[in-house]
């Protein structure tokens, strides 16, 4: 990463070297710092953020920031020729890394808008059909690393049926013990939340 010319993001960068954040977590991050730099070099956020972090996680910083963000205005890369919004599931992403530098900083999370990822309506038989399929078909013969993390996802959604939004909560901490059970948090749309129980994952 080439050093920025502005001190808020060398701060920034000296941040995120000690954050002990996985490896997905700090592509998210990376992403986060990127808009960041690029919304002041466009002057879009105040002066002081160019030169303090604590003014650039400030909200009067962070608030332009994200409108400009979610439009898409601030994507390092055209998509099909333009700058399309970016979606919902970023959106979420980009708010809860801008919480988790906030609270490395010593700041209170702010929350910005938004909300959780909406939810899917839950799969259609031939999908779930089609994902057996395809899972038994692994099972067959030698997985790589990516197809035994995918074999474990379809697993997981064929014993569950769960939505895109309750997979993308689960945690390690969902597994029962000897991970042969997982438990997801059932969020239907127009009910209270109910606590519903996994199955067995297949292995």
């Amino acid at each position: 990463m080439q050093t920025s010319t502005f001190p808020s993001v060398r701060a920034l960068d000296q941040l995120l070297d000690g954050l002990g954040a996985g490896a997905a977590r700090r592509r998210q991050l990376a992403m986060v710092r990127g808009e960041l730099e690029r919304a002041l070099d466009r002057g879009a956020l105040p002066v002081g953020a160019r030169h303090s972090l604590r003014r650039l996680l400030e909200e009067e910083a962070l608030r332009p920031y994200v409108r400009l963000a979610e439009s898409g205005t601030l994507r390092h890369r055209r998509v099909a020729g333009g700058h399309p919004p970016t979606s919902e599931a970023t959106n979420e992403i980009r708010r809860k890394c801008i919480d988790l530098l906030r609270e490395a900083l010593g700041l209170p999370a702010l929350r910005l808008g938004g909300g959780e990822i909406p939810l899917q309506p839950a799969p259609e038989a031939a999908t779930l059909s089609a994902l057996a399929r395809q899972l038994d078909q692994y099972l067959t013969g030698a997985m790589s690393p990516a197809q035994t993390r995918l074999t474990a996802l379809l697993a997981v959604e064929l014993d569950t049926a769960a939505r895109s939004g309750e997979l993308v909560e689960l945690r390690t901490t969902d597994l029962g013990e000897d991970n042969a059970a997982v438990y997801v948090e059932r969020r239907p749309r127009a009910a209270a939340q109910s606590r519903g129980s996994g199955s067995r994952p297949r292995r």
